[in-house]
């Protein structure tokens, strides 16, 4: 009887978290790094090559606006919005003061 009680609680207690956890990494596998590529492609495409110093290309990105990002990417500007933050804590975006680029 205390075994079938104990595991009741662990389900009670341990239940919402695994469900949580589940939903989260759901939502990133099938959602939100589909949306997080296209936003961080529209990025990488904004990038100009300087002219060559020693023989190599500089290469430097350059700024653009949420809704210029949204509008290339197809998706509303409050999901570009959403990419780019989840972007900038990987270290993959950077927003400065006219806009948001690719970090190289």
């Amino acid at each position: 009887m205390s075994a079938w009680l104990t595991s009741i609680a662990a389900a009670i207690w341990d239940g919402p978290r695994k469900i949580l956890e589940t939903y989260e990494w759901y939502m990133d596998r099938m959602y939100r790094s589909k949306h997080d590529r296209r936003v961080q492609e529209v990025l990488q495409h904004n990038v100009t090559l300087s002219s060559p110093v020693n023989g190599t290309h500089q290469k430097h990105p350059i700024s653009a606006s949420v809704e210029d990002i949204a509008r290339d990417a197809k998706m509303s500007p409050k999901f570009a919005l959403s990419s780019l933050k989840r972007l900038e804590t990987k270290k993959l975006a950077v927003q400065d003061r006219n806009g948001w680029r690719t970090s190289l």
